[in-house]
């Protein structure tokens, strides 16, 4: 009887590997392990992408895969980036998944990348193996302390620049403004000593500063001397290149229009010029050659 029994199980089993045996191989048929180029394994840290390719092909034939994973946090180290498919220069089509480390440990790790399945639209599977790496800490958790190697470590000197050429490029940009301040300075001096030499009311002006000290010191006005009277006269015949007798600005305004401003000052400039001079009549307004002579220069000097 127990003959019997054992020969009973031995048939049951036999039965049930014979059943079993094309379902395992079945399952091994739809399921191949994939080709991937893997990242290095060592050498680690927070913020390194490690790229991992996988061969979409599958004994020789391309694979289509179903659905691509996604962009996701894998575990407390790694995030994945949305993946992408390259073809290289032969032709072939490769998954790229990017893993970035996001976490830094106090010493050093093994971890592993995930282990992936890829299902294509026809049922097949693609595996990829977990791949183990190494993720080390940024900094050691203790120093040496010994020699250089302390916990605070000096700033790195800056960098010296060479100034001799900007110093030199300074200096001659200073000297070549010194040098063109000067020669302004120069010909500003030279212009109001030329102005007062050639033109007419300049003349007259440094004629009548004259009159004016000598006057002073003579306890007069200088309205009264009859040089001062002659000197702006004979600037106003310049002016108009011939002589001007009384009420003479008709014509002195024709040649120099640019003092038709003064006007009226010059209309009682003649009318009372030749009050003084013809009638010997008293002057009811009298005027200021001083005055009137400045002005004359102003506008000789911007015309």
């Amino acid at each position: 009887m127990t003959l019997q029994k054992n020969r009973f199980h031995a048939a049951l089993l036999l039965f049930a590997a014979l059943c079993w045996s094309p379902i395992v191989v079945a399952q091994d048929l739809t399921s191949a392990p994939a080709l991937t180029a893997q990242p290095r394994s060592f050498g680690h840290v927070i913020g390194d992408l490690l790229t991992q390719r996988i061969l979409l092909q599958d004994g020789g034939e391309r694979f289509e895969p179903a659905a691509l994973p996604g962009a996701d946090r894998i575990g407390i180290w790694f995030a994945r980036r949305a993946p992408r498919v390259e073809v290289d220069q032969q032709g072939q089509r490769w998954l790229v998944l990017q893993y970035q480390i996001i976490n830094a440990p106090r010493a050093l790790v093994a971890v592993a990348l995930p282990e992936l399945n890829l299902a294509s639209k026809s049922g097949r599977m693609l595996k990829i193996a977990a791949w183990p790496l190494s993720i080390g800490p940024l900094t050691p958790g203790q120093v040496f302390a010994e020699g250089a190697l302390q916990a605070m470590q000096p700033d790195r000197a800056a960098t010296l620049m060479a100034t001799a050429t900007m110093v030199w490029r300074l200096k001659a940009s200073l000297a070549a403004l010194a040098l063109s301040l000067c020669a302004w300075l120069i010909w500003m001096l030279w212009r109001n000593q030329s102005d007062a030499q050639q033109l007419p009311f300049a003349r007259a002006w440094r004629e009548l500063k004259g009159l004016e000290r000598r006057a002073r010191i003579e306890g007069h006005g200088i309205d009264d001397n009859a040089a001062a009277w002659i000197a702006l006269h004979r600037a106003l015949n310049a002016t108009a290149g011939s002589a001007l007798y009384s009420n003479s600005s008709p014509g002195l305004l024709e040649q120099a229009p640019q003092l038709l401003p003064l006007r009226a000052q010059l209309d009682d400039f003649y009318a009372q010029s030749s009050a003084r001079f013809f009638a010997c009549a008293p002057v009811a307004r009298p005027i200021s050659l001083m005055r009137l002579c400045r002005a004359l220069r102003r506008i000789e000097r911007a015309s």
